[in-house]
C-alpha cells in the first residue's frame, strides 16, 4: 500500500554511525583487495584488505543482532513470497518504500556478506596451500564484484524511485520519513571503536604481526 500523501515526511536519522563506517570500510577493503590481487609485491596489502573485510562482516553480523533498529537483520528479513509481493507492488507503483532496507535490498545484503566471507575463507585456504584450486577464490571474488555493481545500480534506481539519494544517505545517515521512524541515537562511541579496531587490525596484518593469517 502506498504511503498516505497527507503525511508530511522529513529527514530523519536511519543509519547509525557503525553501519555507515562498516559500509564504507567494506567498500575500501573490497576495492583494495581487488586492486592488489595480481601483485606479488603487494601481497601483504592484499591480505590486509581481505582479512579486514572478513572481520568487518563478522562484526556486522554482531551488530545485525544487537544494533539499532534498521541495522538489525530482523528489520529487513523477508521471505521469498514477501519479496515477490513487494516487487510486484513496486512495479505497479503501489509499494510503500520502507525507511530501512526494502526486501530486495535485504536479500542483496545477505548475498554480499556471504560472498565476502566465502571469498576470504577460500583466500585463506589458498594462501596456506590447503586449497589448490585458485579458480574458486577468483570465482567468489568476481561474483562479489558483480554483486557490488548490482548493488550500486539498485541504489541509483531506488534513489530515483524514492526521490532521494541513497548514496548520500549512507554518508549522513538520514532519509525521508516520519519522526517516530527515526532511530534514537547515532552510536558514535561504537562507530569510533569499530574504526579504531579495524585500523589497528589492518596495520597488524600489514606488518605481519598476525602470523596465523599471513605465514
Amino acid at each position: 500500500m502506498a504511503a498516505d500523501p497527507q503525511i508530511k515526511l522529513q529527514p530523519i536519522l536511519v543509519w547509525d554511525v557503525p553501519v555507515r563506517i562498516f559500509h564504507w570500510l567494506l567498500v575500501t577493503c573490497c576495492v583494495g583487495a581487488w586492486v592488489t590481487s595480481e601483485s606479488e609485491r603487494l601481497m601483504m596489502w592484499h591480505l590486509a584488505f581481505g582479512y579486514s573485510a572478513g572481520l568487518l562482516v563478522l562484526l556486522r553480523v554482531v551488530w545485525g543482532l544487537i544494533g539499532s533498529r534498521y541495522a538489525r537483520f530482523s528489520s529487513f528479513a523477508s521471505t521469498p513470497r514477501e519479496t515477490l509481493a513487494y516487487l510486484r507492488a513496486m512495479l505497479t507503483g503501489r509499494s510503500d518504500h520502507p525507511v530501512g532496507h526494502n526486501p530486495l535490498g535485504g536479500w542483496m545484503i545477505w548475498a554480499l556478506l556471504s560472498c565476502v566471507l566465502l571469498t576470504v575463507a577460500s583466500g585463506y585456504l589458498l594462501y596456506h596451500e590447503i586449497l589448490t584450486w585458485d579458480d574458486l577464490h577468483e570465482g567468489f571474488a568476481n561474483l562479489g564484484l558483480g554483486l557490488v555493481l548490482a548493488h550500486v545500480a539498485a541504489a541509483v534506481v531506488m534513489g530515483w524511485v524514492e526521490k532521494q539519494s541513497l548514496v548520500k544517505a549512507m554518508l549522513h545517515g538520514r532519509k525521508m520519513g516520519r519522526p517516530e521512524q527515526a532511530i534514537r541515537r547515532p552510536w558514535y562511541t561504537v562507530g569510533t571503536l569499530l574504526l579504531v579496531v579495524m585500523v589497528y587490525v589492518f596495520v597488524e596484518i600489514l606488518q605481519g604481526k598476525l602470523p596465523a593469517l599471513t605465514s
